[in-house]
């Protein structure tokens, strides 16, 4: 049927729930608090776990009873009840006021990082602003089907492509580009 189910004792989830609530301080951002500031915030939310559940234990017994619900879910009742929202507002919460800021600070950090090194090592900032190293690669002929015109000059670079593939001169649109106004010399 199962594991037995492990009971914690009071003092156990007391002290679990105190160190949840210096947590979640601490991530809102407070370096101290003093010991009773944490025992008030964690009388204040061992209070809202007890009124959500309680209210949870309500709106399954009456579901039970009635047959039926207002709403698709009693999560979703109790969390209306109590002012968080829907499911889905929670969701849209962690989405956006966690995990997003979790990625915005994540880069802040990295660009004060970047700027923390250019500040300590301004000689190497210059080495990484010289000309960027080009890998040099094979470059490799691109073949092209044997077609009736004639080949052009190799020694000019130039290579005959087959009819059709740039189209017939009068097709193509003009450039506005002369050969005049090139700068590359001849």
């Amino acid at each position: 049927k199962g594991e037995p189910v492990t009971e914690l004792s009071w003092p156990s989830c007391r002290q679990l729930l105190y160190q949840s609530v210096a947590t979640v301080l601490a991530h809102a951002g407070f370096e101290s608090a003093q010991e009773s500031v944490l025992e008030t915030f964690t009388d204040l939310v061992h209070e809202h776990y007890l009124r959500v559940t309680n209210l949870l234990r309500v709106a399954v017994d009456r579901e039970a009873r009635l047959g039926a619900s207002p709403f698709p879910d009693v999560v979703e009742q109790v969390f209306h009840e109590v002012g968080i929202g829907s499911v889905l507002g929670l969701q849209r919460f962690w989405q956006v006021r966690i995990k997003d800021y979790h990625t915005y600070m994540l880069q802040v950090t990295k660009d004060l990082s970047e700027e923390y090194e250019r500040l300590v090592n301004p000689e190497k900032v210059l080495e990484d602003t010289k000309s960027p190293k080009i890998k040099d690669e094979a470059i490799s002929d691109i073949p092209f089907p044997d077609s009736e015109q004639p080949e052009a000059d190799p020694a000019s670079g130039d290579q005959a492509l087959p009819m059709g593939v740039l189209g017939a001169h009068a097709e193509r649109p003009s450039s506005g580009l002369d050969v005049d106004h090139s700068p590359h010399t001849s």
